[in-house]
């Protein structure tokens, strides 16, 4: 065979090879991403057992007489909590927003006042 025809050669193998090993990473880092769901990391809040997720989700409705679109908090790490909050009231859909129920109003308030009243400065403060 001439040299032109193994260049070509060697060209649409480079091209195959390129392509599958592109379609490899893809499926591996899909995989990982739909891995197994995230640990459940609960803590004693006024004597309910609440995910640091759900906490996270009441800050992002606090204050918020409009309610808030919370597409991206329906995926796999926050949607569980998401359920959880609207499974315990503090939280209740209408149409495409999500807002603060006031029972969810009452829960954020006191835990706040509770987490402000044992909140001590650090003893040091790096700079």
């Amino acid at each position: 065979m001439s040299d032109p025809v193994w260049i070509a050669l060697i060209g649409v193998l480079g091209t195959v090879v390129g392509a599958v090993a592109t379609i490899l990473v893809a499926r591996i880092q899909a995989a990982q991403k739909a891995g197994p769901p995230a640990k459940v990391e609960t803590t004693p809040v006024l004597g309910e057992a609440v995910d640091i997720r759900e906490l996270r989700l009441l800050r992002a409705l606090y204050g918020e007489p409009k309610g808030r679109i919370l597409e991206g908090y329906k995926a796999q790490y926050y949607g569980p909590a998401l359920n959880a909050v609207m499974r315990k009231g503090w939280v209740k859909r209408i149409e495409k927003r999500y807002y603060m129920t006031p029972k969810g109003s009452e829960f954020c308030r006191t835990y706040l006042k509770e987490l402000f009243g044992a909140w001590q400065p650090a003893d040091q403060v790096l700079s």
